[in-house]
Formats: C-alpha cells, structure tokens, sequence
C-alpha cells in the first residue's frame, strides 16, 4: 500500500524544510511518494526536490487549492496525505492514522489527525488523511471542491464523511498545524491576502450553502 504525501508550498521555505525534516524522521520503513507543488519560489522549489518523488513547479501563483488538486492529480498513492508547509508531524503519527483507517473505517473514509488546536469530534480536523477510492467514489476525484477560494474544504471533507458514516478522529495521531491565528508562527503576506479578499466569510457561506445543498458534486474528476 502506498502513501501519498501530496504537499502545497508558496515562499515558507524554513517552514518547509522543518516540516519536510520531521516528516522524513517520523515515517522510516513506509512506502511514501512525497508530491510537491511549489509555486513561484526557488528555494522552496530546491528544498523540495531532496525530498520529493514528483515535483511540479511553476514561477506563477497558481494557489495552495490549485496546487493540492494537481498534486492529488499527479499521485499515485492508495493513501492521500494532504500536507502544506506550516505543519509537524510527530512519531507514530501514521501508524495510528492507517491503523485507524482500517480497524475504525474499513479501509474505506477520512481519519482525522490532531492538528493540536482543535477537537476533531467536537470542532474540526484540519489535517486527515484519506484512500483514493474514497476520494473517486464521495467526492468526485477532487481534494479541493472549485467553490472555494481557501477556506472550508476541510470543513466540507470533514463534514460530508460525517454524515456518511465515514470519518473517525484519532487523537493519537498528532500533526501540529502551526497556524498564525494560534500564535504558532506570525502572519505573513498568504494570510493577509485571504483577509483584503474577506475569503473567510465567502467560503463559510458558500460552505453552509453546499452543506444545506448535500455536497454536491459539480466538476469533473481528476483522479
């Protein structure tokens, strides 16, 4: 079984390179393909390239939602990780993950990891992990829904899997989100950006809309 590591990163090089670091020390022995999609920066590009398997790059910003769709389009993993640049990932957070996936889930639906910010039961689970067929089979073979300009896809993945029956949080399993609004690492110009452009409260709407609509899919598939 493979795993596909699937990361987004747009000029966060130190970020990257500590997140590349600690995924590389806590997944010893598993069959990763790591995918990245690096817009617009080169050093991250370079970084990237000592430890990825596929790599895209493009001197345009094409977008972290962009970037996770191509990234997904272009894996080949059985196990999707989505994974951007501000996060850690701490020992034996796979092992719980996969084994949660197949003993809670059946091989088939969403785990959700703990990003150390959030309850995943109670309020989100802003990193998870999923399989492929799950991706082809629920959500359209996409990982993030065109509606949106950033926010709430994990919002809809979490959501939707919920009301399927399909999504179990493990606690266990731990990888630090190290968000600016946790005061884990300071703003930058990605986050004011998506603030001047209000998508925050676009994305909420449009997510309580499609939730009301029963999230429904509107593209084509990538995978």
């Amino acid at each position: 079984m493979k795993i596909s590591i699937v990361v987004a990163s747009c000029n966060r090089p130190t970020f990257l390179q500590n997140m590349f670091l600690s995924l590389v020390h806590t997944t010893i022995g598993f069959p990763l393909e790591v995918v990245s999609v690096i817009d617009w920066d080169e050093y991250s590009m370079d970084i990237a390239y000592n430890y990825s398997n596929v790599m895209d790059f493009s001197y345009k910003r094409r977008g972290a939602l962009w970037a996770w769709n191509r990234g997904l389009q272009i894996s080949t993993g059985d196990i999707i990780v989505p994974a951007g640049d501000d996060q850690l990932f701490y020992e034996n957070w796979l092992d719980y993950a996969l084994a949660s996936h197949q003993d809670r889930l059946q091989g088939y639906g969403v785990v959700g990891m703990n990003d150390l910010a959030y309850d995943g039961n109670t309020q989100l689970a802003t990193m998870f992990l999923f399989d492929r067929e799950y991706c082809r089979k629920e959500m359209g073979g996409i990982f993030a829904p065109p509606a949106y300009h950033y926010y709430c896809v994990d919002s809809e993945w979490n959501a939707k899997a919920i009301s399927l029956g399909k999504f179990y949080w493990d606690s266990r399993s731990q990888v630090e989100h190290l968000h600016s609004a946790h005061g884990k690492r300071p703003v930058d110009s990605h986050d004011l950006e998506r603030q001047e452009n209000n998508y925050m409260e676009l994305d909420n709407k449009t997510f309580e809309e499609r939730k009301a609509q029963g999230f429904p899919v509107t593209w084509e598939p990538l995978i």
